[in-house]
């Protein structure tokens, strides 16, 4: 069968997600959606891979629940694997995980706290009508209309090549790693706003419904200054095609912004040897060190003289913080977890992609204290090996064989993302 639309969800939001489905029935769309689980082995991989082959759009229900499923996790990588147009329709606030974020189409339908099925219906509707070709009134566009839409959508999550930038109200633009340097980047972005610079783009709270790529390219050209946080993960991808860090730079540099490297402390490991060399402007440029504890007022107060941007005169206070003291900063404690394998594969720490480990090499890796989902995947097949969950309290070390005992029942399952029933 062919389907318009492939859903994407965890089966414990499924009293949700039935509204949605409701929207869908009213709109006249034909959907794929696995409501009772699908029998295991062959049956779950033909029936799952062949839904959403045969449909137009994937709606990925975005929920606390279905950003942790391994399973949903699953079903958006092959979607886009077969270059599927996919859009979240948001339920909650969760946080998008790492890889399912980078997959998915930069719009979003918002959906948090609606309860009314009409609101439901038009917010529904009016978003997919325009990618699937039919207009608010229910009448068909042309097939060349609705090429032109499918177009515009693939655009949106892959970045238009001749983009023209437009001027947005952005003075200050903080470039980050997720994983490591987020909170430090919020911790400067409020240090700033604190002291008068309101308008600064930082995508945790920066982005909002429209194109994600685009919105990118439009702060980064409006701004004056583009702070960036090297955190000590911060690098390890710029030399991966797509790292999201390496496209900011290379658009500050394009732009000619004043760049300001801001680095943790002494945490600053020296630069990647495959760092790309067009981003290397940057080596030349002064770092700034961000001090935290009772020292990150006066990091703050050194980072504003210079930038050149100036400070508001208008007095304002920033959610609910006037002063330093309210700045939740993130801790300085750090471990080092070490790692070492004995076939070349790649690390990924809640799926982000750290470092690719070398056979019998021993690989020290910075992070903050906390719990993580560890993954090691075989270099040469994509196959996964080993996933784990890493609680570091402490310096950890670990040494992962990937011999035949290592590919117990559990993880021949794991190898491939279609061959067992599993509940999401």
């Amino acid at each position: 069968m062919e389907y318009d639309i492939f859903i994407s969800y965890s089966r414990q939001d499924y009293p949700i997600v039935k509204r949605i489905t409701n929207a869908l029935d009213a709109g006249k769309y034909s959907y794929f959606i696995d409501r009772e689980g699908i029998a295991a082995g062959e049956e779950f991989k033909h029936v799952i891979i062949n839904a959403i082959r045969n449909s137009k759009l994937v709606l990925f229900i975005s929920s606390e629940n279905s950003n942790k499923s391994q399973w949903t996790r699953n079903e958006i990588i092959f979607a886009g694997r077969s270059e599927k147009i996919i859009m979240s329709v948001r339920i909650d606030n969760s946080e998008y995980s790492e890889f399912i974020d980078f997959l998915l189409d930069t719009q979003y339908i918002d959906l948090v706290g609606i309860q009314d099925s009409a609101e439901i219906e038009k917010r529904l509707l009016g978003s997919i009508g325009k990618i699937l070709g039919r207009s608010s009134d229910e009448t068909y566009l042309t097939d060349e209309q609705r090429r032109a839409n499918l177009e515009a959508a693939r655009e949106r999550r892959d970045g238009p090549q001749d983009y023209i930038p437009q001027k947005i109200n952005t003075d200050i633009f903080i470039s980050y790693r997720r994983l490591d340097g987020r909170d430090y980047a919020r911790s400067v972005m409020q240090g700033l706003k604190i002291n008068g610079y309101p308008n600064i783009f930082f995508d945790y709270n920066s982005l909002r419904d429209g194109v994600f790529n685009t919105q990118i390219i439009d702060a980064i050209y409006s701004c004056n200054d583009f702070i960036l946080v090297i955190s000590p993960l911060a690098l390890k991808n710029c030399s991966r095609e797509g790292d999201w860090v390496t496209k900011e730079i290379r658009l500050a540099l394009k732009y000619q912004k004043k760049i300001i490297p801001v680095v943790i402390e002494d945490t600053f490991q020296g630069w990647p040897e495959d760092f790309p060399e067009d981003l290397s402007p940057i080596k030349n440029i002064h770092f700034h060190q961000l001090k935290v504890d009772e020292y990150f007022e006066y990091s703050i107060e050194m980072l504003i003289k210079r930038l050149t941007t100036a400070a508001s005169t208008e007095q304002t206070s920033f959610k609910g913080l006037d002063n330093f003291s309210e700045i939740e900063q993130p801790t300085k404690e750090r471990v080092y977890y070490k790692i070492k394998v004995d076939r070349k594969c790649r690390l990924f720490i809640d799926e982000e992609e750290i470092q690719i480990l070398e056979a019998s090499q021993l690989a020290k890796i910075p992070l903050p204290k906390g719990e993580y989902i560890r993954k090691i995947v075989d270099f040469d097949n994509g196959n996964i090996l080993n996933e784990a969950t890493l609680l570091l309290n402490s310096d950890k070390a670990e040494i992962i064989s990937t011999n035949k005992s290592l590919f117990s029942s559990i993880f021949q399952r794991m190898m491939h993302p279609f061959v067992n029933k599993t509940s999401n």
